[in-house]
């Protein structure tokens, strides 16, 4: 089996916000503004820089699936990923909130009117009505993906595979925080 690579569509997705990238050799964090592919080098060009570099010395830094339940800071602003991503899916619903690894659409009697949430392992998203088992079909796709492309969301399984970084374990040097 072909060891798996980081590859160009792994992270062109993540280029308009400000993907941040770690030099795993001195620990220095950039910010990846663009790349160039010629028949010799695949080159870089990071923020503040003005050289080229080799992606290989570099590894993205990311948030895992598991921060679409979670609270992130985005853009200044802390937000439930899936919950942000439910209003996208459902406009017609309004009221959305997490319940336990799902996001869930609340009527004012906090009667629960559906259930959206991610299926991580087959990558796709599952709008259901409660008490059915009818999933239904997601609107929205290209908005839902450029969305975790926006918050930097691994849903591609770099991290697992050793090609990008989980953000939280920076810590206090997480750079979307």
């Amino acid at each position: 089996m072909k060891k798996r690579e980081l590859e160009y569509k792994d992270i062109a997705g993540n280029l308009p916000y400000g993907l941040k990238i770690m030099d795993f050799e001195s620990g220095m964090v950039y910010t990846l503004l663009g790349y160039e592919i010629d028949t010799t080098l695949t080159k870089i060009l990071l923020y503040e820089e003005e050289d080229w570099w080799n992606l290989s010395n570099f590894k993205p830094i990311l948030h895992p699936p598991s921060d679409l339940y979670r609270t992130i800071t985005h853009n200044g602003k802390e937000i439930i990923p899936i919950v942000e991503l439910a209003k996208i899916a459902c406009p017609p619903y309004h009221e959305w909130e997490l319940f336990t690894d799902i996001a869930v659409s609340i009527r004012a009697n906090r009667f629960i009117t559906g259930k959206f949430s991610y299926c991580e392992s087959e990558g796709y998203f599952i709008y259901t009505i409660p008490d059915s088992d009818v999933k239904n079909s997601v609107k929205n796709l290209p908005q839902l993906f450029d969305y975790l492309h926006e918050l930097k969301i691994d849903y591609r399984g770099l991290i697992d595979a050793g090609l990008a970084i989980d953000c939280n374990t920076l810590g206090e040097d997480n750079p979307y925080k």
